[in-house]
């Protein structure tokens, strides 16, 4: 069977999803969290189960379709909820559930056991050395991680809780005891039941009397109700009417405008407010004013304003400059000094002309200056050579006491010492010896466990031996199965005489005893046969332990031979026994020291040999160099003695006295040209303090004689305060303007309101004051009464909007006053107390009745009785069919495990290439002496508790995939489902199981959920060269 297509129309989240063209082979869904890959799991498995149990109880609509191909024939699956149909594209309809047409009749357990592996269920797995065994057995038989053992254990004690040949306290007899009690209590009340009906038929009889009296009774109430809230009305209608007279009376004071007295009180404040205001006015005019006639301003100040202003910021600069002239006359006369004493040094005949027209050349300067520098170099040279040719004759004496005293050292060392293949040898056949001795102990050890193992088994076989000697009763079995006959025979007969719960409960009985007898005789004889079998099983064990003594024996010949040839091979005494082993270890690494002393003063005297060759050739070099440079110095000289001859310079210059010369030159041209600009600087000086001084003067003559740079800042604050004075001047004129204006606004406001109180006494009907107040007063008493009358009408509303039957009130209150409305609510009343002395005499009667009743069972509990007896009935039924299942099941599970040990062996061994290949050959499954399953590391068992995570998963994959591929040859092939069951793996075992997975899915189709990006990565570049096998699909 393979799938082929599948589309999502509606499951949880997922809405119109489809995922076309399967392959085969591999189909690797990848997607992160929350991208549905789960959704699509539990899709499959609704598909194929549909509602199972609670599961999807929270998704609503679940609708899809697959398409399948089994048979070479290709079928189209649509499910609708619990709607199924199924049809060949041939047009042939499937009548058969999905999971028996296609998936072998397996229910939802065994497919998520056997075909699908998720990460959920690999975090449930744990080890422990107890636990392991069963955990790799249960994946073996398609448990998942269950327990095998656990499973069987718990479906027998269910049963047990059922029921047990001659129990009472299990569900079933239990439930038959409260039958049996039951079917007492009806037969009593059937006696009682002829006197029932007669008393509920007088009942009913005056339950009709008691619901007339009460409609007449409940037509008198609301009668009475109405009179009641009529009379409660009357005090605010009465009320309401007589305010109506008195506010008629006061009608005359309604044109009183609305807040009257507050306007006429607001506006005779603003009118003293405004008088107020324009006396302030007036005297703050009259202060400023006198303010104004007050101020003193200078004119001519502010006439030459821009050029005191500029004076004055200029002052500390003209006071800086005259400070600097002086200064620069100083440095004047300073560098004429030091100019005159520079001419004097050069030549009594020059002058500062002379000097401004010497011109030094470049070309005498550069031939000087390389002159003296090469001469400098070669002197320098000369003398480095000497100091290096003595140090270097320094150190030969040095080198061979250092020669000689290595040689006496290199005598000293013995000569056994200086042969190192011989010592490693010695060293590694004495590593051979410990290893050897090593693993004699080990055998010798193993040959005592082994010899002691066979006294356990051999003690072992004697106690089952005994056992199954004492197993069977022959008599005892065979009573037991005579009385089922008879008791089943008994139940049978009883179904055509007697009552049909008794011949059942016989016949359910007598079935579990023929059960439990059939059961108890193939236990018995199939557990004679086991101890056989494991008699067998521990002889074969103890030939098994002789043959691995005898393994062991032949290993430590070989060993012994080993031994000896290791001995010779590195010359150590045939004697030699593993306590000496350390000592002759001791002495060659003794040896292997000494070596490498040899060899280390070997080295240093080759160094220093070295070393002394090197110097002596180095002195002869360095004297030749000495004599190449003493050579070219001499050549130096002659060339400079030729150029001065030459140019006609003195001859007594050499290069070093020919550079000062033109030094002198240059530092007097140089105090030259400084001379020359601080003269040009002083005369700009000049030119900035006559100019200040000129301004200064046009200001005298504008102003006053006496100005002067000192006290021009004095002139400058008198300029300030008349500035300011002006500003003040314009400030005080703006102000009096605007309180002009303010005033003018003022008046014209008072005027105003003059004119609104007279408007206002014209609205209210008044002359003046006095009579506007009055009417003031006849105004709060009209709305006094207003508001009194308001409330009334309110409470009265009130009160009639809270009665349904507000209308008929109403006309109560206009046609009747409040003594006939007391008369009728009297008499109203008389009636109600009268019927209602009927209704207790009635209720008397029934109450009689009913205490009569009471002595008789109900016809409720009757009904619920028989109705309890037939649960009971169809409870034991569910519970004998749930028996007969628990039966059936157990009998599946050892069908199973007979399928598995009759296959276990392929299995087992298929598993164990599994977890090499996806180990890369580090770890096998073998079975132990014990018949345990055990993970070898090679040769090395590998101890359960030193198992990794990733390990675990790994072997529970190989067994899971074992034992897939063995079911699937017995039946139809099956797709498998892997979902993130990669996760804990490192990369190297990864990428294996994924080239394993590969090369199985070439006979399985195979579905590989994956978030995780690493193993995405790994399965692209598997595939990417292979052929169309495999096909890969992305969430988004």
């Amino acid at each position: 069977m393979k799938i082929k297509d599948l589309k999502i129309d509606s499951f949880g989240k997922i809405k119109n999803l489809e995922l076309n063209k399967f392959s085969s082979g591999i189909n690797f869904i990848y997607g992160e969290n929350e991208t549905g890959k789960t959704s699509i799991r539990n899709f499959l498995n609704f598909m194929y189960f549909g509602r199972v149990g609670k599961r999807f109880s929270n998704y609503d609509k679940m609708k899809g379709y697959l398409s399948i191909e089994k048979n070479n024939k290709e079928y189209k699956f649509n499910r609708n909820e619990n709607n199924i149909d199924i049809h060949s594209t041939e047009g042939e309809q499937i009548n058969y559930s999905p999971n028996v047409y296609f998936l072998n009749s397996i229910d939802i357990n065994t497919f998520e056991n056997i075909f699908s592996l998720t990460l959920e269920e690999l975090e449930k797995l744990n080890i422990n050395s107890e636990n392991i065994n069963n955990l790799i057995f249960s994946a073996g038989t398609g448990l998942g991680n269950l327990n095998l053992n656990d499973v069987v254990k718990k479906i027998q004690k269910e049963n047990e809780n059922l029921i047990k040949p001659y129990g009472s306290t299990q569900e079933i007899p239990l439930k038959i005891q409260e039958i049996n009690e039951l079917e007492a209590q009806i037969k009593e009340m059937n006696k009682k039941l002829e006197s029932y009906d007669l008393i509920v038929k007088h009942i009913h009889k005056k339950n009709e009397g008691i619901l007339n009296n009460k409609s007449n009774i409940d037509k008198l109430i609301k009668n009475l109700k109405k009179y009641e809230f009529a009379k409660d009305t009357f005090e605010f209608y009465s009320k309401v009417k007589e305010l109506d007279k008195e506010i008629e009376n006061y009608s005359y004071a309604n044109n009183f405008p609305s807040n009257g007295k507050e306007r006429y009180e607001n506006l005779l404040n603003q009118k003293i407010e405004h008088n107020s205001n324009l006396n302030k006015l007036k005297n703050e005019k009259k202060n400023f004013q006198d303010t104004l006639n007050n101020l003193k301003i200078d004119e001519k100040l502010l006439e030459n304003k821009g050029l005191i202003e500029k004076l004055n910021k200029e002052k500390d600069n003209y006071f800086d400059k005259k400070i600097e002239l002086s200064n620069k006359n100083d440095r004047i006369i300073n560098l004429n000094a030091e100019l005159e004493e520079k001419l004097s040094i050069i030549g009594p005949d020059w002058t500062t002309d002379k000097l401004g027209k010497t011109v030094i050349t470049a070309d005498a300067r550069n031939i000087a200056n390389r002159k003296a520098d090469k001469l400098k170099t070669l002197s320098s040279e000369i003398i480095s050579l000497d100091n290096s040719i003595k140090i270097e004759k320094e150190k030969l004496p040095e080198f061979e006491d250092k020669i000689k005293n290595i040689e006496d050292q290199i005598d000293q060392i013995p000569e056994d010492s200086k042969n190192i293949e011989q010592i490693k040898k010695t060293k590694s056949s004495i590593f051979k010896l410990q290893k050897i001795f090593e693993k004699i102990n080990i055998k010798i050890n193993q040959k005592d466990d082994l010899q002691e193992t066979i006294q356990d088994i051999n003690k072992e076989i004697e106690i089952k031996t005994q056992k199954a000697e004492n197993i069977h009763s022959f008599f005892a079995e065979r009573t037991f199965l005579i009385i089922s006959l008879l008791m089943l025979f008994g139940g049978v007969a009883g179904f055509f005489y007697l009552d049909i719960i008794y011949p059942l409960i016989l016949t359910t009985v007598s079935v579990i005893m023929l059960i439990t007898n059939s059961n108890t005789k193939r236990t018995l004889t199939k557990q004679k046969s086991d101890l056989k079998k494991e008699i067998d099983e521990k002889n074969n064990k103890i030939d098994s332990l002789y043959s691995k003594i005898k393994d062991i024996n032949s290993y430590l010949e070989e060993l012994g031979k080993e031994k000896i040839e290791t001995i010779e091979e590195g010359s150590l005494p045939a004697t030699i026994t593993e306590d000496q082993l350390d000592l002759y270890r001791q002495k060659a690494e003794e040896q292997n020291e000494s070596y490498e002393k040899f060899q280390n003063l070997l080295d240093l005297k080759k160094y220093y040999t070295e070393q002394k060759e090197y110097s002596e050739k180095q002195i002869k070099k360095l004297e030749e160099q000495k004599v190449t440079f003493e050579t070219e110095k001499e050549s130096q000289e002659k060339e400079w003695q030729d150029w001065i001859t030459e140019k006609n310079y003195e001859k007594n210059y050499t290069p070093d006295t020919f550079e000062t010369f033109i030094s002198i030159i240059s530092s007097a041209k140089n105090i030259l040209r400084t001379y020359n600009q601080i003269k040009t600087e002083k005369e700009k000086i000049l030119s900035i303090i006559n100019d200040y001084e000129e301004k200064l003067n046009i200001l005298k003559n504008n102003i006053e004689k006496d100005i002067s740079a000192e006290n021009i800042e004095t002139v400058f604050e008198r300029l300030q305060k008349s500035i300011e004075n002006s500003y003040k001047k314009e400030d005080l004129q703006q102000k009096i303007k605007k309180i002009e204006e303010s005033i003018e606004i003022k008046e014209e406001e008072t005027k105003n309101i003059n004119e609104e109180i007279k408007s206002l006494f014209k609205t209210a009907g008044v002359t003046n004051e006095d009579e506007f107040f009055k009417m003031y007063e006849a105004k709060l008493k009209l709305n006094s009464l207003k508001e009194e009358k308001e409330k009334n009408q309110i409470s009265m509303n009130s009160l009639l909007n809270s009665y349904s039957e507000k209308e008929d009130v109403i006309n109560i209150l206009n046609e009747k006053d409040i003594k006939a409305i007391e008369d009728n609510i009297s008499d109203i009343k008389e009636n109600i107390d009268s019927l209602e002395k009927e209704q207790d005499e009635l209720m008397k009667t029934i109450g009689e009745l009913r205490n009569e009743k009471k002595n008789i069972e109900s016809i409720e509990v009757y009904s619920e009785t028989l109705q309890k007896r037939e649960n009971l009935i169809t409870e034991i039924k569910e519970l004998t069919k749930q028996w007969a299942k628990n039966v059936i099941t157990i009998n599946n599970l050892n069908k199973t495990i007979e399928f598995y040990k009759k296959n276990r062996q392929k299995i087992f061994d298929n598993a164990s290439k599994y977890i090499e290949k996806i180990t890369l050959g580090k770890y096998s499954l073998r079975y132990n002496d014990d018949n345990e399953i055990i993970l070898m590391n090679k040769n090395d068992y590998l101890d359960s508790s030193k198992w990794s995570d990733g390990t675990l998963d790994q072997v529970y994959l190989a067994t899971r995939l074992a034992f897939i591929q063995e079911y699937n040859q017995k039946s139809e092939n099956i797709p498998i489902i892997l979902d993130d069951v990669l996760v804990k793996f490192d990369e190297k075992r990864k990428r294996k199981t994924i080239e394993t997975l590969i090369e199985y899915s070439k006979d399985h189709q195979i579905f590989i959920f994956s978030c995780d990006k690493n193993t995405k990565i790994i399965f692209e570049d598997l595939v990417q060269n292979q052929d169309k096998n495999f096909k890969y699909y992305e969430l988004n």
